[in-house]
């Protein structure tokens, strides 16, 4: 809503620009976006790095959008048409690299937030194979997840070394670990290079093990956020969370503060089947996390 609230603010200001959305939150509400707010030119659905380059090549010739896959868009008329799907890259190694320099300096942003926090995003991976039903992540993605090659993650990680401002990376992949021997093999590649920059990460917390766990201490990574929802197996359970037998949120609590790294237990209060006994355990347990360890 803010996303769209800000593309009528630039359509007042600049009528003759073009307004393209994007990411997950179109999924499913294309259509919905274009035919409800006539200041939105068109959607790019899935992945952008081919299909908005086309998109623009396109405006740029002065012809419509008619074919162009992975696109929704609108006709001179008011029609809202939509492409046929783009198929996903097969390998997140042929990204671009990041092209920093066409962006104001980091250091820039801070001075407008009045933060000095440093946190810098890495595309470390995409999509989710679960589909929990308050989110559009697993969709958006087929339910299929796919990782940055190891020494690629690394190399970029450790870029912001260079990087003016930035003080730790954000992994933002919302499965770190569901590839065990990926993540494993991040960390050992993180720790042979000395552990040099820290980072964060999303999870599952039935991903992540003790022994994984460690790793990522030793490797620089300081805080994981974990996607709990509730502390009632019912409320999860009608959720579609498909949480495995070892689903502890105490324990991967008292593994991470173990291993030095801060844990965010991230709840959805309000979720379908919860009443004030669901409720209550989830805030006893934001409770009791916080006497074991520096929750967030």
């Amino acid at each position: 809503p803010v996303s769209v609230a800000i593309a009528r603010l630039i359509r007042e200001r600049e009528p003759g620009v073009r307004i393209v959305f994007g990411g997950p939150g179109t999924t499913g509400v294309d259509e919905a976006l274009l035919e409800r707010f006539d200041w939105i030119d068109s959607v790019a659905r899935g992945e952008g790095e081919e299909t908005v380059p086309e998109l623009l090549g396109r405006w740029g010739a002065g012809a419509d959008l008619s074919g162009v896959a992975g696109v929704t868009w609108r006709e001179a008329d008011g029609t809202v048409r939509r492409e046929p799907d783009r198929k996903q890259l097969a390998d997140l190694d042929e990204v671009a690299p990041y092209a920093r320099h066409l962006l104001p300096p980091l250091t820039a942003y801070k001075r407008i937030t009045g933060e000095a926090d440093g946190l810098t995003p890495i595309d470390s991976g995409r999509g989710c194979a679960y589909d929990c039903s308050f989110c559009t992540i697993g969709r958006f993605w087929s339910r299929r997840s796919r990782t940055l090659p190891v020494a690629r993650l690394a190399d970029e990680v450790c870029e912001l070394l260079d990087l003016e401002g930035a003080r730790n990376a954000y992994l933002c992949h919302d499965l770190f670990g569901a590839d065990r021997d990926h993540a494993m093999a991040f960390c050992e590649e993180m720790i042979r290079r000395g552990s040099p920059f820290p980072w964060e990460v999303r999870a599952r917390l039935d991903h992540l093990d003790d022994e994984l766990l460690e790793a990522m201490g030793r490797a620089g990574g300081y805080r994981v956020l974990f996607g709990v929802e509730s502390a009632d197996a019912g409320v999860l359970e009608a959720c579609d969370k498909n949480a495995r037998a070892c689903w502890d949120p105490m324990r991967a609590v008292e593994s991470c503060a173990a291993n030095g790294i801060t844990p965010i237990l991230s709840l959805v209060l309000g979720l379908p089947g919860e009443g004030d006994e669901e409720l209550a355990a989830s805030l006893d347990l934001c409770s009791q996390a916080a006497l074991v360890a520096g929750v967030n």
